[in-house]
């Protein structure tokens, strides 16, 4: 028997994110400590053990911005290396994290952010084409540009 070989030292873990719409235009989150920074990003955050992909992206989505979702098609997945990880248990691991972004329909604009982001801003399209105007958390900006390749393509 083969057995995969993964040390002890090291993780997998999956985060999911939200290209959430509304009104034609998405969501995006600014980082509350993002040290001075003012970075943005996707809302999001990792699946637990015991759920699906949907549901695990509908949980962060209500825990970071309040709203219900409807969870559309997977847009783009990527991963990235960050090094040592600390989990809740004080454990440290390498980890490499598996982004998934879903593409997502929010029933209202109402925002209630937790205690993770300390702003939001519905964006158009249009404003997502402009070169630096909005500083991005690490692949954040290359899921943004994915996404406004995307509506592109649509005819």
């Amino acid at each position: 028997m083969d057995y995969y070989n993964l040390e002890a030292t090291q993780t997998f873990l999956v985060s999911l994110k939200a290209m959430i719409t509304y009104a034609g235009k998405l969501l995006i989150l600014r980082v509350a400590d993002s040290h001075g920074q003012g970075l943005w990003e996707l809302p999001g955050g990792l699946l637990e053990m015991d759920e699906a992909l949907t549901d695990g992206l509908i949980r962060e989505v209500r825990e970071e911005t309040g709203l219900a979702v409807s969870v559309g098609n997977l847009v783009v997945a990527w991963d990235n290396r960050f090094g040592a990880f600390t989990f809740r248990d004080g454990r440290t691991l390498n980890a490499r994290f598996i982004f998934l972004a879903y593409l997502c329909t929010a029933t209202a604009e109402l925002i209630t952010l937790s205690h993770e982001h300390d702003d939001f801003q519905w964006i158009s399209p249009e404003t997502l084409t402009q070169p630096n105007q909005i500083n991005f958390a690490a692949n954040t900006g290359e899921v943004i540009q994915y996404y406004v390749n995307s509506l592109k393509l649509s005819p």
